[in-house]
């Protein structure tokens, strides 16, 4: 549930301006904890259709995956 919540908090500013959203757009979210005390940047990929959007629009995923 944290994570979500991370996401749902970090990834809508980036959004917000006025920056079209691209394949090769660089979003990136770095955690660390005890045992990566560096911190750890977890990969995110983006897939943006090429196609003319529909008049309902496109239909979105979001998988976040973890453990817990």
């Amino acid at each position: 549930m944290r994570k979500v919540l991370l996401f749902i908090c970090i990834l809508p500013p980036l959004l917000a301006g006025s920056q079209d959203l691209t394949e090769s757009t660089p979003i990136s979210i770095t955690k660390n904890w005890s045992q990566e005390p560096d911190g750890y940047t977890y990969p995110i990929r983006i897939k943006v259709p090429t196609e003319a959007v529909p008049s309902e629009g496109f239909p979105v995923c979001i998988l976040l995956h973890g453990n817990g």
